[in-house]
């Protein structure tokens, strides 16, 4: 839930803060391509990971995926400019690809043979759906009372979590 309670609103954060900036860029545009561009990363990622999960295991996949969002978001606080967005979008295509494949095998392979494999699958979609709808809120507020780099490090602490718990899960 941490992890997209932080993570939701970025996109549409740092599109604002495009739309805002004096230029000759179309808003709209510039929000479909960054959303194309993390849509054609995370399809190979995903059929990658899927293929090698075995391999590198649920718990170090899913570590990757939640390391790789602070950086995502420290890159996007480090600069306003638009071409700046394609590394962002990169790194939030690589981390939906893993997240995408990792998160609901691991709950398959916890459940499997339990007959509740769907109920923990909803779940977890639940937990998912409550942290993004509630990120605009939050990142509306924090950017209100600070700025919108301001509001990328403060949102990144709650996208800091979920990893530390991450890692100390996978090391028991």
């Amino acid at each position: 839930m941490l992890f997209h309670l932080a993570n939701a609103a970025l996109l549409p954060m740092l599109s604002m803060r495009i739309a805002a900036a004096p230029g000759h860029l179309n808003p709209g545009l510039f929000a479909a391509a960054t959303v194309i561009i993390s849509q054609v990363v995370m399809i190979p990622v995903a059929i990658r990971v899927a293929g090698s999960i075995d391999k590198y295991g649920y718990w170090r996949c899913i570590l990757l995926a939640l390391l790789i969002m602070p950086i995502r978001a420290a890159l996007a606080a480090s600069s306003d400019a638009p071409e700046m967005m394609v590394p962002v979008q990169i790194l939030d295509g690589l981390a939906a690809g893993i997240l995408g494949v990792a998160v609901p095998s691991f709950i398959v392979s916890l459940l499997r043979g339990s007959g509740h494999v769907n109920a923990g699958q909803s779940v977890v979609m639940l937990m998912q759906g409550a942290g993004a709808a509630m990120s605009p809120a939050l990142t509306g507020a924090i950017a209100g009372r600070y700025s919108f780099a301001g509001t990328a490090a403060r949102t990144n602490a709650c996208r800091r979590r979920p990893t530390a718990g991450s890692w100390t899960s996978s090391r028991m």
